[in-house]
């Protein structure tokens, strides 16, 4: 049942992102759209209705920009919003503490 659901989701957030405005952003407009989302997200700011918009943002985004590797998307991310990047806490990171 499990995978079922996730093929349901996977399937759902392919046709949304097809008939979204993501789709027709520039990289750059992508980029900067992701940006605002996490900072919305980490400051608990978003709204309910922008949340499913902010995630075809990041599936685009994450396809179009970064050959779809969640670490380089969230490396370039860590490194424009000032967070640690993956893998920083098996390195001992004390900013993480």
């Amino acid at each position: 049942m499990r995978r079922h659901s996730s093929l349901a989701c996977l399937a759902a957030t392919t046709f949304l992102a097809a008939a979204s405005p993501a789709e027709r952003m520039t990289v750059g407009e992508l980029k900067e759209t992701y940006l605002a989302c996490e900072r919305a997200a980490i400051m608990n700011t978003i709204e309910p209705a922008g949340i499913m918009e902010c995630s075809v943002v990041y599936e685009t985004l994450k396809a179009r920009a970064f050959d779809g590797s969640f670490r380089a998307l969230k490396a370039w991310s860590d490194a424009h919003l000032g967070t640690p990047t993956i893998g920083a806490e098996a390195a001992g990171d004390p900013s993480l503490f």
